[in-house]
């Protein structure tokens, strides 16, 4: 089992340097493995499992990374770029999402709203903060070992990526699995304490509205992806040969056929400098269309305009300028056309809202793609 457990502990390395953070659960569990004995076996049996576990790294570690050995330099450098990006949102142009937004809070929200959903987040996490409670009222290393560790392990887990600057919702899947576990637990709990047949009225209630939730996220991919209506559209709608004013980082339009318009990048995430923005003006003037095909930039650059409390080079005034002049219509460019999906019952929020969906979803399973003709 020890060899195992290192297996699977690197394993998980080699797919991702964060998985580090198992360490300390592996460790907890060796301890509570030998807590049965006395105190003398405790302490040879945690030896030679540590001891084992140790051994056993550099075997397990080039057999899932050998990368790791063959150019550790660029291994080393390209982690240090990562640790970098969970401290400061700034350090990539598609993290700035997250700049100012709150610790665990934003990871709450999207659990809530459009990951596990409502009353599975309500009701898995009141089981999570149940299992704890009871299982150090009877003594975490007598009774309860399992829940003890996964409670450890989600607790763990959730408050050190929690505070991360970078804050996208994957970086919470391996939470969701247990999310469901400690809500069945928690209504195990809640039959223990009501009536059978008002249990049964309230475990329907919660299966059917949990479930209803489900289908309606996949609703969003029984329909045509936004992009591909609206490279339809550009195909069907737009004279060949236009000029395309599209948005540097992020996908251009149309996925087929590019290459009968032709294209203006518009460098928006460079810092807001004269000469940026004497280029994209000189952009603008020479574009038929500009196409925004997902919320990736409008969004954070409208947000970061407050210079006072925004780092040298960060701030976006004339870039949030230039975009509410976009969407009033004042900018010489006319709104044609706009695709998006939605789930059958829409509660999404306004692209501004500080409940809006996170660009895990807005850029990649349903962005709205804004199409603007220029006026004559």
């Amino acid at each position: 089992s020890i060899l195992l457990t290192a297996a699977a502990f690197f394993a998980a390395i080699a797919c991702k340097i964060t998985a580090i953070i198992l360490l300390p659960v592996i460790f907890l569990s060796f301890v509570v493995k030998t807590t049965s004995r006395d105190c003398c076996s405790n302490v040879k049996m945690l030896f030679f499992t540590l001891t084992i576990f140790l051994f056993a790294t550099p075997c397990f570690l080039f057999l899932f990374h050998p990368f790791l050995f063959l150019d550790f330099p660029v291994f080393w450098k390209e982690t240090l770029a990562q640790l970098q990006m969970s401290q400061s949102a700034f350090t990539f142009p598609y993290t700035l999402q997250y700049v100012n937004t709150p610790a665990y809070l934003y990871f709450l929200k999207d659990i809530f709203f459009y990951g596990a959903g409502p009353l599975l987040t309500i009701f898995g996490f009141a089981g999570i903060l149940y299992g704890t409670v009871s299982v150090f009222r009877r003594g975490p290393f007598i009774n309860h070992k399992s829940l003890f560790l996964v409670c450890f392990f989600f607790c763990l887990y959730f408050l050190v990526t929690g505070r991360s600057a970078v804050k996208f919702m994957r970086y919470l899947l391996p939470l969701y699995p247990l999310l469901a576990v400690f809500a069945a637990i928690f209504l195990a709990k809640i039959s223990e304490k009501l009536n059978f047949k008002i249990f049964r009225i309230l475990y329907s209630v919660f299966c059917t509205l949990s479930l209803l939730f489900a289908l309606n996220f996949l609703t969003i991919y029984t329909q045509p992806h936004s992009r591909v209506t609206a490279s339809e559209w550009i195909l069907q709608n737009i004279p060949q040969g236009s000029i395309l004013a599209e948005e540097h980082w992020d996908d251009k339009l149309p996925l087929l056929g590019g290459e009968k318009f032709n294209y203006e990048e518009l460098a928006l995430y460079e810092p807001d400098t004269e000469s940026k923005w004497q280029k994209i003006n000189q952009q603008l003037a020479r574009s038929d269309y500009i196409i925004l095909t997902s919320n990736r930039l409008y969004i954070p650059l409208q947000k970061m305009s407050d210079c006072k409390n925004l780092p040298a080079g960060r701030c976006y005034t004339k870039t949030a300028n230039y975009y509410k002049r976009l969407f009033r219509g004042t900018l010489g460019f006319q709104k044609v056309a706009e695709f998006s999906v939605n789930p059958w019952f829409n509660w999404n929020f306004p692209d501004l809202s500080p409940f809006a969906p996170d660009e895990s979803f807005t850029v990649y399973d349903h962005p709205k793609v804004i199409i603007f003709k220029k006026m004559l």
